[in-house]
C-alpha cells in the first residue's frame, strides 16, 4: 500500500516538474524566436542577461541573474554530489566521496574557465551522439515495455550509429575539415534540416530488430504452446 502511494506521489511530482519545465522552455523558446534577431552579435553567456535587461530593466535583470546563479549553483552541487556518490559506490568505497567530489569540482572549474561559448561548441557533437539512442531507448521502453527487446535494441543501435555520424561531422567542422560531400548526402535524409534525420533510420532499425528477434520469439513460443 505504501509502495503504491509512493509511486503515485513520484508520478505526480514528475508530472508537475515536467509541466513546469515544458512551459518554462516553451516560453524561453518563444522569447528567443521573437527577440533573437535583435542580438545577433551577443555570445550565449550574455544573451539571457541582455534580453532580460531589455524586457525588465535593471531591477528585473538583477533579480533574474541572482535566480540564474542560484539555479546554476544547485545544479553544480547536485551533479558533483551525484558523481561522487556514484564513483564511491562503483569502487566499493576505494575512492572516497570527499576525494571524488574535490576532483570533480576541480575539473569542472577548469572546464568552466574556457567560457560557455567554447564549452557549447566542444560538447554539442557529443550531445548529437547521445540524444538519438537515449530517446529511442526511453520511448521504446515507455511504448513497448520489457517485451520487445529486439525492436528496442534495433532502434537504439541504429540511433547510436547515426549519432556517431552526427558527432563525427560536428568535430570535423570544428577541425575545419571539408565536410561538404558528407553533408550533401546527409541532407538528403528527410528531417535533416531540423536535426531529425535519425528518425527514419531508427524506425527501420526497430523494424529489422522486430523481424530478426521479436517475431521469431513469438513464433517459437506459439510453436512450443
Amino acid at each position: 500500500m505504501e509502495g503504491r502511494k509512493l509511486s503515485k506521489g513520484l508520478l505526480m511530482v514528475g508530472a508537475i516538474g515536467f509541466g513546469v519545465l515544458a512551459v518554462s522552455h516553451f516560453l524561453q523558446m518563444l522569447v528567443g524566436a521573437s527577440t533573437g534577431y535583435l542580438f545577433q552579435d551577443v555570445t550565449y553567456a550574455k544573451l539571457y542577461a541582455t534580453i532580460i535587461l531589455q524586457l525588465w530593466g535593471v531591477v528585473g535583470g538583477t533579480v533574474f541573474n541572482i535566480a540564474l546563479f542560484l539555479a546554476a549553483l544547485t545544479s553544480a552541487v547536485g551533479l558533483a554530489a551525484g558523481t561522487a556518490a556514484y564513483f564511491e559506490e562503483a569502487s566499493n568505497k576505494k575512492w572516497s566521496y570527499r576525494n571524488v567530489a574535490i576532483v570533480t569540482l576541480a575539473i569542472s572549474a577548469l572546464i568552466s574557465s574556457f567560457g560557455l561559448t567554447t564549452i557549447i561548441k566542444l560538447t554539442a557533437p557529443i550531445l548529437s551522439l547521445v540524444y538519438p539512442p537515449c530517446i529511442a531507448l526511453v520511448l521504446g521502453y515507455v511504448i513497448l515495455g520489457n517485451r520487445n527487446y529486439g525492436t528496442i535494441g534495433g532502434a537504439t543501435i541504429v540511433a547510436f550509429a547515426w549519432g556517431v555520424l552526427d558527432c563525427l561531422i560536428g568535430y570535423l567542422d570544428i577541425a575545419s575539415v571539408n565536410t561538404a560531400g558528407i553533408k550533401a548526402l546527409y541532407n538528403l535524409m528527410p528531417g535533416a534540416a531540423y536535426g531529425l534525420a535519425w528518425l527514419i533510420p531508427t524506425a527501420i532499425g526497430a523494424a529489422v530488430g522486430y523481424y530478426l528477434y521479436d517475431k521469431k520469439k513469438v513464433l517459437a513460443l506459439g510453436t512450443a504452446a
